[in-house]
């Protein structure tokens, strides 16, 4: 024996640890289920648990998250509404429901979602960071500065929380502050890629073209494989050469090749 259990035998001993069927018996059923990658037997038993204990929220929740692994949004949303129906402060429903809103284009629901699951856990870094990006995409600068502020100082050693705050302070029009938010991650983080490519949003955003090339150049030089990304983020847009453009200083390893045109 390699002392993993199967599914099969851990189900066995769930069954013999519990003199009878209970709501939390079939949620660890539907967990063992789910590790083992079952998914119908997982549901049903999740199912049961719902119905053996109709308070108990979790199976409901990992329904919605097994659901939405399976690319199934709708019946996702419904399982995850039933998880907070139960439990109001279950936070990770509450991020599950924005997930699938967001997926949907469903922004402003999204951030209704993302906002009780902060009522509940305002320290919950994911939720915070999701709640300002959706703001940014909206454009609502001011609601994912806020946002992005408060997990800055949650986390300030984070890059990928500095980076949100970069880009909040950009669309605040903060330039110095978005400056000094990349300078920061290029030092927390002198191997990775978000610096450049917040440096790069900065530059589009003062209209340094120039710069933001530069920046972007760093990046294709490290990773070539982020050439199409690069090459297909509507930010970049302007970095590109018309037809009628003639090639200046920048052709051959600037602007063109920064967003990856030949």
């Amino acid at each position: 024996m390699d002392g993993k259990l199967t599914a099969a035998a851990l189900l066995a001993v769930f069954g013999a640890a519990a003199c009878h069927t209970s709501g939390r018996t079939h949620l660890a059923r539907g967990n063992v289920l789910a590790n083992a990658g079952q998914l119908e037997p997982a549901l049903a038993e999740y199912r049961a648990a719902g119905a053996d204990d109709p308070a108990l929220a979790e199976p409901w929740l990992r329904m919605g998250d097994l659901l939405y692994r399976e690319g199934k949004k709708d019946e996702a949303l419904a399982a995850y509404r039933q998880a907070v129906a139960r439990a109001p402060a279950a936070v990770e429903a509450w991020i599950g429901m924005a997930r699938v809103q967001s997926d949907e284009g469903r922004d402003r629901d999204a951030r209704a979602s993302l906002s009780r699951a902060l009522d509940a856990r305002p320290k919950n870094l994911y939720a915070r960071l999701s709640r300002a990006r959706l703001a940014l995409q909206d454009g609502d600068g001011a609601a994912a500065l806020s946002d992005a502020r408060i997990a800055a100082r949650l986390e300030d050693s984070n890059p990928t929380v500095l980076y949100v705050y970069g880009e909040a302070m950009i669309a605040a029009r903060d330039f110095s502050g978005a400056a000094a938010a990349f300078d920061r991650i290029a030092k927390l983080d002198p191997g990775g890629m978000l610096a450049d490519d917040g440096r790069a949003r900065l530059a589009m955003a003062r209209g340094d073209r120039e710069e933001a090339a530069r920046a972007l150049a760093a990046i294709v030089a490290r990773a070539p494989e982020e050439r199409a990304k690069i090459a297909a983020d509507p930010a970049f847009a302007g970095l590109r050469r018309g037809p009628d453009e003639a090639a200046g200083p920048d052709a051959g390893g600037g602007i063109d090749s920064a967003v990856g045109a030949k």
